[in-house]
């Protein structure tokens, strides 16, 4: 998950974005990119994280839909391109 435009599609473009997640979903990982996260909820654990999709929220409008998975791992990436 992200929360701004992916950087895999910004540094090597949509098609191999899509490319990797069907990779990924063929190992049943789910890799949500572009997705702005809204909370995470646990004490000790991460029990869940709850996101609006890149859809529901682009064009500044006010994202109505709100999606959350729990997590058996978490990757976090901090981008491929060069630190801003």
């Amino acid at each position: 998950m992200t929360t701004e435009g992916s950087e895999v599609r910004k540094t090597l473009g949509t098609g191999f974005e899509k490319y990797m997640q069907t990779l990924l979903k063929e190992q049943r990982i789910s890799m949500q990119s572009a997705v702005r996260i809204t909370k995470m909820e646990g004490d000790n654990d991460l029990e869940a994280i709850f996101y609006n999709q890149e859809k529901d929220y682009e064009n500044k409008k006010i994202a109505t839909t709100e999606y959350f998975i729990k997590p058996d791992l978490v990757i976090v990436e901090n981008g491929i391109g060069r630190p801003k």
